[in-house]
């Protein structure tokens, strides 16, 4: 269902969907029981017109493979309609396989941020609450390790069985959960990869530093240039390919994680024979 978010008065939000109309306040946190965390988040995502633009694709036909090319410039830096935030969160490749374009789309390959869920205990209801958007492993170092650079905090160490205690505020108890399969290595040739590593970040340059070598061809930035080979196709048969984007979620309004489409902009491309 589309949903259409506008803001009428200071503070209230509507949410009109396509053949009706409602006022939609933002639901309580999510909480669950502390007997019942053992994987709080959904990490399947459901396909929702929240999530951010897709990634301009690319498909090349190889030998006994496709080479999926994508930039995701847009993806990665444009503002959640409702949120006002930049919330992306990684990207998965999908495959309708040789024919099956309106069934389902099995997962080739994943990329997502390395980051957690920060779960609250209550001690008045025994339960773990989740107030808050997700938090980089950097940032959880910066707030609770002994400083920034404290390779030694690892927030998967700290569980049901072990949560973190604030060392100045006792009475604050929390776990990590990764908010999703925190799949975040982009160095791999067998997984997605960038297609040029050394490319720095766009926004630690220099207006000056923005030249004509910093785009692709076709005029995307290069730092958002990524890259996957599939291999093992059977050469004469058309695969549909896609690559979707995540966002996180927004918390404090009840938004849950979503994807794009599965089928929006899928490509159909033969592998060679040689």
């Amino acid at each position: 269902m589309t949903r259409y978010p506008i803001r009428l008065l200071p503070g209230v939000l509507f949410v009109l969907f396509a053949g009706c109309s409602s006022s939609e306040k933002p639901t309580e946190p999510s909480i669950i029981s502390e007997d019942q965390l053992v994987n709080p988040r959904d990490t399947s995502y459901t396909a929702d017109s929240l999530a951010p633009p897709p990634p301009a694709v690319w498909v090349e036909s190889i030998v006994e493979g496709l080479r999926i090319r994508f930039n995701g410039q847009f993806s990665e830096t444009t503002p959640d309609s409702i949120s006002g935030m930049i919330d992306f969160e990684g990207y998965r490749i999908r495959s309708a396989g040789r024919s099956n374009f309106h069934g389902t789309w099995p997962l080739l390959a994943a990329f997502d941020l390395l980051d957690f869920d920060k779960w609250i205990y209550l001690p008045d209801s025994g339960a773990y609450v989740l107030f808050d958007i997700p938090y980089s492993l950097d940032s959880l170092r910066c707030l609770y390790a002994d400083s920034c650079e404290d390779i030694n905090f690892t927030p998967r160490s700290y569980t049901r069985s072990r949560p973190y205690q604030h060392p100045d505020f006792p009475e604050s108890t929390f776990i990590f959960v990764p908010h999703s399969h925190n799949i975040s290595d982009l160095e791999s040739s067998w997984g997605i990869h960038k297609v040029y590593p050394d490319e720095p970040d766009p926004s630690t340059l220099t207006p000056g530093q923005m030249t004509l070598d910093r785009f692709t061809e076709e005029g995307f930035l290069k730092f958002y240039e990524y890259e996957f080979i599939p291999r093992g196709m059977h050469p004469g048969y058309r695969y549909w390919l896609n690559v979707t984007v995540l966002d996180f979620g927004y918390t404090p309004l009840g938004i849950e994680p979503s994807e794009s489409d599965h089928w929006s902009g899928a490509i159909g491309a033969y592998p060679r024979i040689r």
